[in-house]
């Protein structure tokens, strides 16, 4: 009876792909990054951030005050973390999107991501912004 070379072709590279991926965790896992989320609001801000990962509830940030998350981002580049910010003054609150691995892992040499939570807008130091 002759093997079915399909089923094989395809059983041997996936044994490959699943080596190749557990040799990229072992020899160069993603390094740890810090995000900075810093209150520039007028008052102070209530932030819930979370991944699919983790969940950090709600934190109280003074003016001015800063809050930071620090992770090591997944293996397949899809880290997402989602921050809601509620304006004390307003009881308003707004969502967004504090780190996406395709956009953010380049956040520099000290692997820093700085962001700026203001009245219009939250704001990296490179300039990206998400309007309110």
């Amino acid at each position: 009876m002759k093997p079915n070379t399909t089923v094989t072709t395809t059983f041997a590279c996936l044994v490959v792909c699943l080596w190749l991926l557990q040799a990229h965790v072992e020899c160069a896992p993603h390094p740890v990054v810090r995000v900075m989320l810093v209150n520039d609001y007028v008052s102070d801000i209530k932030l819930h951030c979370a991944s699919k990962e983790d969940d950090l509830g709600w934190n109280s940030i003074p003016l001015s005050g800063r809050y930071t998350i620090t992770f090591r981002p997944n293996v397949f580049g899809t880290t997402r973390w989602t921050c809601t910010v509620q304006f004390q003054d307003t009881m308003v609150s707004k969502r967004f999107r504090a780190y996406y691995y395709l956009r953010d892992h380049d956040c520099g040499p000290e692997r820093l991501c700085d962001l700026s939570i203001g009245k219009l807008d939250v704001c990296k130091r490179n300039g990206w912004c998400h309007k309110w």
